[in-house]
């Protein structure tokens, strides 16, 4: 019932299509929705109590989940906007 209650990433759901259009909207909905089911499943196979008794598991769980957004923050920067979309449409390529 907490992840149906609204929330910073039910404002995140809503304010995609306002600023991107309703595919981003969408995009927005089964990411969020995606990671919360998958956080559900691996809680009910026990990964919650591994991780609870593991401090090697539980570190090791950290550091991929610190080192996956800096890894999606350097591929950003390195694609210099190329797919960057203006009023929910793909940016042209350009040719140089």
């Amino acid at each position: 019932m907490l992840n149906l209650s609204p929330g910073p990433d039910m404002a995140f759901i809503l304010g995609q299509p306002a600023k991107r259009g309703v595919r981003s909207g969408f995009s927005a909905m089964f990411g969020i929705w995606s990671g919360a089911f998958f956080h559900v499943i691996f809680a009910a196979l026990g990964l919650s109590a591994v991780l609870a008794t593991s401090a090697m598991a539980f570190s090791i769980v950290k550091w991929i989940g610190a080192a996956y957004p800096i890894w999606l923050g350097i591929q950003a920067l390195r694609s210099k906007g190329a797919h960057m979309s203006v009023n929910g449409q793909e940016a042209p390529e350009s040719g140089s």
